[in-house]
């Protein structure tokens, strides 16, 4: 079994790669002009199974689907998985949307896990920068 600390690694770096990845698609308006692959994921966001709602979610920044700026702004706020918050975050500073910037600070300075609390000041840092 992974360690926490191993775990928390392997996001960092696989933030550094994710924060590289170019969009496979153009970037979509809003949640009415998605695509079904991306409705579907977005669904997958409330899915019972962690790697789901992770894969989800990264798939989502990397497709930079503008549409799931709010879904993902809910999981970073309120998933039960500091995992699963960070991935969101990810995916919002991938996409890029200024209106993830408030919710990242305030996670930043809410969230009950320390790594999580480290890792969205980061990505909140990072956004700051893009927008």
């Amino acid at each position: 079994m992974k360690s926490i600390k191993s775990v928390v690694i392997a996001l960092i770096a696989g933030a550094a790669i994710f924060s590289t990845t170019v969009a496979k698609e153009s970037v979509r308006a809003d949640a009415s002009t998605m695509s079904q692959k991306d409705q579907k994921l977005v669904t997958q966001l409330k899915s019972a199974d962690l790697d789901q709602r992770v894969k989800a979610a990264q798939e989502l920044g990397e497709r930079k689907v503008q549409g799931a700026v709010k879904e993902l702004t809910n999981m970073l706020q309120n998933d039960k998985e500091y995992r699963a918050r960070i991935v969101a975050g990810m995916a919002l500073v991938e996409i890029g949307d200024a209106a993830a910037l408030d919710a990242l600070k305030k996670q930043a300075e809410n969230d009950p896990v320390k790594t999580a609390r480290t890792a969205m000041k980061a990505m909140a840092s990072k956004l700051e920068e893009q927008i």
